[in-house]
């Protein structure tokens, strides 16, 4: 739930930075605002830009992962995390198995070792 309503705020804060951004622009140039213009369109136009550097960072960074994990790991991005649980669930108990198995620990629980 966290994830879901940090992902909603994101796009709130997206869109009402472009609002904002936008409104500043068609407001610019009227006389008597120029220094506060300048810095209301210089702080909209950094506002905007981080928000696309976060969706740009996040696609970027899901397109290097393996087909098999970007899916889950996309939609975790949005806020799903039920898939990215089941997927990583499997992952885990994938390396557990593996690492017991490389140690001999699955001799040592039956007794064959002894």
């Amino acid at each position: 739930m966290p994830l879901k309503l940090y992902f909603a705020f994101t796009i709130l804060a997206g869109v009402c930075d472009t609002v904002d951004f936008i409104a500043q622009i068609i407001r610019f140039g009227r006389p008597g605002d120029e220094y506060s213009d300048i810095l209301l369109v210089a702080a909209c136009t950094v506002f905007v830009f981080a928000d696309w550097v976060y969706i740009c960072w996040a696609y970027h960074y899901v397109m290097q992962l393996p087909d098999e994990i970007r899916g889950p790991i996309m939609t975790g991005f949005l806020g799903s995390t039920e898939k990215l649980k089941e997927v990583a669930g499997k992952g885990v108990n994938t390396v557990k198995t593996g690492f017991k198995k490389g140690f001999g620990m699955h001799k040592a629980k039956a007794g064959e070792n002894n």
